[in-house]
Order: C-alpha cells, then sequence, then structure tokens
C-alpha cells in the first residue's frame, strides 16, 4: 500500500492525471482491503482471551468434536494419520519399541501403549471443562455463538454487576467517612478506594483516556467527604 501511495504521489507530481487518477483508484481500493483486515483483526483480537472463542477448534467443545470426527470421516483419515510420527504405534519405527524392558505383569504391547500414551500428552496441552452434550450434565453442548436471547441476558447481567460495583465504590466510602470523623482515615481510606477504582477500571475500559477521566471523577466525588472533614477540623482547630 505504500508502495501504491509513492508512486500516486510521483504520477501526480509530474503532472500525468489521467494516470494519477487510475493511481488514485487503485489505491482506494487497496485502502478499502486494507481498512477491512484492521477491523476483522480487532473483531478477532477481541475474542483471543475469552473461553469461548469462534475462531479456534477445540474438542473440549461438544459440537467441535463431532464436526472434528466427521471430517476425519469424509476424508478417510484416523487420529493416529495427524499425530506426529514419532507418535505412531508402527511396528517398523524404532521409536514403537519400548524403551524399557516390560515390568513384572505387563505385556511389551502394554508398556508401548503407555509409553505412546506419555508422549502424547507431552505434545499435548490438556484442558477443560470437556463438554458432554448431555442436557443434564453440567457442562452440555453450547453453540458457536450466543444466541440474541444468551447475549441479551449476558449484557443484562454485566449492566447489573457493574451497578452493584460503582455504587459499592461510592456507598462504601461513604458510611465510612460519615462514621469515622478522623482526617488520617478519610486520607486512607480516599487512597484506597481510588486506587482500587482505577485499577478496576484498566480491565474493563481500553482506552487509557477513559480510565483516567472516570478515575479523576471519582476523586472528585471522594475528595468532597475529605474536604468537609478538612474543614470541620480546620474550624475546631481555630
Amino acid at each position: 500500500m505504500i508502495s501504491v501511495a509513492v508512486s500516486v504521489q510521483k504520477k501526480g507530481s509530474s503532472k500525468r492525471y489521467e494516470e494519477a487518477l487510475e493511481g488514485l483508484e487503485r489505491f482506494g481500493a487497496l485502502l478499502e482491503k486494507y481498512i477491512r483486515a484492521v477491523q476483522n483483526h480487532e473483531y478477532m483480537a477481541k475474542f483471543a482471551l475469552e473461553s469461548n472463542d469462534p475462531f479456534i477448534a477445540t474438542s473440549r467443545r461438544h459440537n467441535d468434536h463431532i464436526f472434528f470426527e466427521t471430517a476425519l470421516l469424509n476424508e478417510g483419515l484416523d487420529l493416529e494419520d495427524l499425530l506426529p510420527s514419532d507418535l505412531t504405534l508402527t511396528s517398523d519405527q524404532p521409536s514403537a519399541k519400548p524403551s524399557v524392558a516390560p515390568p513384572d505383569g505387563e505385556t511389551e504391547g502394554e508398556l508401548r501403549q503407555r509409553e505412546w500414551i506419555e508422549r502424547l500428552l507431552k505434545a499435548s496441552i490438556p484442558a477443560g471443562p470437556w463438554e458432554s452434550g448431555n442436557q443434564s450434565s453440567l457442562k452440555s453442548a453450547t453453540g458457536l455463538i450466543n444466541t440474541r436471547t444468551t447475549s441479551a441476558k449476558l449484557a443484562f447481567w454485566e449492566r447489573v454487576g457493574a451497578a452493584v460495583i460503582g455504587g459499592a465504590f461510592l456507598i462504601g466510602p461513604m458510611w465510612i467517612l460519615a462514621l469515622k470523623r478522623d482526617l488520617f482515615v478519610h486520607l486512607g481510606v480516599a487512597t484506597a478506594c481510588v486506587t482500587a477504582f482505577g485499577l478496576s477500571l484498566s480491565f474493563y475500559l481500553k482506552t487509557v483516556e477513559g480510565v483516567f477521566a472516570a478515575t479523576l471523577a471519582y476523586a472528585a466525588v471522594i475528595m468532597v467527604f475529605v474536604g468537609i472533614v478538612i474543614e470541620e477540623t480546620g474550624s475546631k482547630g481555630s
């Protein structure tokens, strides 16, 4: 895209307007693709740390497991066909032979099977919880994307949670500052609450400006109570 922009600038400076217009059209189409790619990247990054990332297929989700088995069946493959070569159990490979002598009561085949499972666990990342697909289970099958009703419920409870947390950050310090009329207690409570409020916002807000503005607004409200105590303490001292 940078090379196209430089080419358009060169053609425009040489007064070859037809070529410049053609270059601008090419640059506009390329810029549109770039903007769409950035938007798609931001949308995918939003799910990067979520447990229900729709851009990752994992066997712990019941539906993804069914799709994966169906794809293997359609291609005539088995799970072992997708494993690294050192994890297969074919007899013609040196890695399939036991590395140690079988212990008492265990056959050579059982030892090979156990070593294969141990190598498989080292090559994979076990994760859970696993969905069973049973409606009575605590972890039944879920859809790839939440339905409109589920999304509305989640958004509602997120708003309720935000209201409870925001109210606690105001009502809690208000009770403490009103009942305990001590300057050092007020300063300590104000410092702790403003710090905790700012750290909490950093987990939910995406911009530094938003965290900074909300923290300043909350600090201004808390300092009203502290200012009343400072005024009372100063008037008593005089």
